[in-house]
C-alpha cells in the first residue's frame, strides 16, 4: 500500500463507523424533533466543531469552487440526511439500513459509467459482499406487496438518499484535489445548514417546538460532534481513494448500529448478526484487495 492509501483506509473506515454510531444514536432522537431540525442541528454544531481549524484554511480556497462545493453539501449534508430521517419516521430501521446498503453499490455503477473507474469482477464481488453481509445481519427482504403508502414513501426516500449520496462521493473528487479538505467540508457544510433551515422552519422549529430533554440534547451534542470529524474524515478517504472503495466502508456502519443495540439496549446479538459482520470484512478484504497489476 502507498504511503496515503494507508491513511486513507483507515480514515474511511472511521468514518464508516461514525455512520454507525450516529444512526444508532439519531433512532433514540428522532421522536423528538422533525428530520429537518434534526440535520440542522446535527450540522450546526459539526460546523462549530470545524470552524477553528477551517477558517485558517479558506483563504486557500478557490472562488470559482465555493458555489458547486456548497451545492454538493446541500445535497450531501442537506438532502440525503433530510430523505434518511423521513425513511426512518415511515419504515423499521431494518429496511432502512439494507436500502441504504446500496450506496456503495450505486456509487460504483455510477463511476464506471462515467469513467472514473474501471470495472472488475474482484471489486463488484467484494462491494455485494457486504450488501449481503448487511442484509443478512438486519434479517429482512424487501418485499412491500404488502405495505402502505408510508412504507413505500419511506423505502423511496431511503433509497434516494443512497443515490444522493453515491452522486456526490464522485462529484466531489476534482474539488477536493484543489482545495485544503478541511476548507470543502465546512463549505459544504455550511450551505447545508442555511438550506436546512427552510424544512425546519416548516416543521416549526421556531414557533411550536418545545426543545430536545436532556438526553436528546446529549445525543444532538454526540451526533453533531462526531459528524463534523467524520465527515472530514470522508472526504479525505475520497481524496485519495476511488469512490466506491470509500463508500463499501459504510458496511461497517449497521453492523456497529447492530452492536451498539446489543449493548445499550439489550436487543439480541444472533448469529447471523456475527456472520454477516464476517460477511461485510471479508467483502471489503476483497474489494480493496490489491496485486502488483492494479
Amino acid at each position: 500500500m502507498s504511503g496515503k492509501r494507508t491513511p486513507a483506509l483507515v480514515a474511511a473506515a472511521l468514518a464508516g463507523l461514525q455512520v454507525g454510531a450516529a444512526t444508532f444514536v439519531t433512532h433514540l432522537v428522532i421522536a423528538e424533533a422533525g428530520p429537518g431540525s434534526l440535520a440542522l442541528f446535527r450540522y450546526l454544531i459539526a460546523l462549530l466543531i470545524l470552524l477553528p481549524v477551517a477558517a485558517r484554511r479558506l483563504p486557500a480556497m478557490r472562488r470559482a469552487d465555493i458555489v458547486p462545493i456548497g451545492l454538493l453539501g446541500v445535497c450531501q449534508f442537506g438532502l440525503l440526511i433530510l430523505f434518511l430521517n423521513i425513511s426512518l419516521q415511515k419504515l423499521d430501521p431494518g429496511r432502512v439500513t439494507l436500502i441504504f446498503a446500496t450506496f456503495p453499490i450505486l456509487t460504483m455503477i455510477f463511476a464506471i459509467a462515467i469513467g472514473r473507474e474501471r470495472f472488475t469482477w474482484r471489486g463488484t464481488a467484494g462491494i455485494v459482499l457486504t450488501v449481503v453481509g448487511v442484509a443478512l445481519s438486519v434479517g429482512v427482504l424487501l418485499d412491500f406487496r404488502h405495505q402502505d403508502a408510508g412504507q413505500w414513501l419511506g423505502a423511496g426516500a431511503a433509497f434516494l438518499s443512497a443515490v444522493i449520496g453515491a452522486v456526490c462521493s464522485i462529484a466531489y473528487r476534482p474539488y477536493l484535489q484543489r482545495n485544503p479538505t478541511m476548507a470543502v467540508s465546512f463549505v459544504a457544510m455550511a450551505a447545508a445548514v442555511l438550506f436546512l433551515l427552510i424544512p425546519s422552519a416548516r416543521e416549526g422549529l421556531f414557533s411550536g417546538w418545545s426543545g430536545f430533554s436532556l438526553a436528546g440534547w446529549a445525543a444532538i451534542a454526540f451526533i453533531g460532534a462526531s459528524s463534523g470529524i467524520g465527515y472530514f474524515l470522508w472526504l479525505h478517504a475520497l481524496s485519495a481513494l476511488p469512490a466506491s472503495n470509500v463508500t463499501a466502508f459504510l458496511g461497517l456502519s449497521p453492523m456497529l448500529a447492530i452492536g451498539l443495540s446489543a449493548l445499550f439496549l439489550d436487543a439480541p446479538y444472533a448469529v447471523t448478526d456475527a456472520a454477516g459482520l464476517v460477511l461485510v470484512l471479508a467483502g471489503l478484504a476483497i474489494a480493496l484487495w490489491r496485486t502488483e497489476a492494479d
